[in-house]
């Protein structure tokens, strides 16, 4: 059976476990950074929903000036 100095003991070890824990800010830092890391993935999954109509408007800004240029040196 346990005496009362044993159930003492382990009762200020686990008030200072619990000081302890409310001290340590490592945990907060890693879910700072979880945090930042899932925003970061959210937009550059809409960035990549964007992308093909930028890039589409981008070749077809450059296919036309081409075709233009063409046109104006064949008639020229």
């Amino acid at each position: 059976m346990a005496s009362i100095l044993q159930i003492d003991q382990a009762a200020r070890y686990c008030r200072w476990q619990l000081s302890n824990l409310s001290k340590d800010e490592a945990g907060a830092t890693a879910i700072e950074y979880g945090m930042l890391a899932a925003l970061a993935a959210a937009g550059v999954a809409g960035g990549f929903g964007v992308l093909p109509e930028i890039l589409d408007s981008i070749f077809n800004m450059l296919a036309q000036g081409v075709s233009d240029s063409t046109a104006a040196a064949n008639n020229g």
